[in-house]
């Protein structure tokens, strides 16, 4: 017995493996291809829905971050707001006391 008899291959067409493919055949006619369709509408159809489990995900991860953007740039609309009126403020009350004192002074020398 040589060291290569164990890669020994068995043809295709063998008795026993003609034999294998004819019960497999059979087993196919048999209603055989219905469990094949059937396990393969199974896979398609779980493939499917997880594929739509991870659409769905997804969307709701994106609305989450969208939302959370709009609540940032909301906050910072408010606060740009609060800034801005905070400036006015203060130009005005610049303006008031510039003229207060421009009253005071121009009623001195009068």
């Amino acid at each position: 017995m040589s060291s290569f008899d164990y890669m020994r291959v068995e043809p295709i067409n063998s008795i026993q493996g003609g034999k294998n493919i004819q019960e497999k055949n059979k087993s196919f006619e048999n209603g055989g291809w219905g469990r094949f369709i059937d396990a393969m509408e199974s896979a398609v159809i779980q493939r499917s829905s997880a594929r739509t489990r991870r659409l769905a995900q997804e969307a709701e991860e994106a609305k989450r971050e969208l939302q959370h953007k709009l609540n940032l740039k909301e906050g910072s609309s408010v606060e740009l707001e609060n800034l801005k009126k905070d400036i006015i403020s203060a130009q005005d009350a610049e303006q008031r006391d510039e003229l207060l004192q421009l009253l005071y002074t121009s009623g001195a020398i009068l």
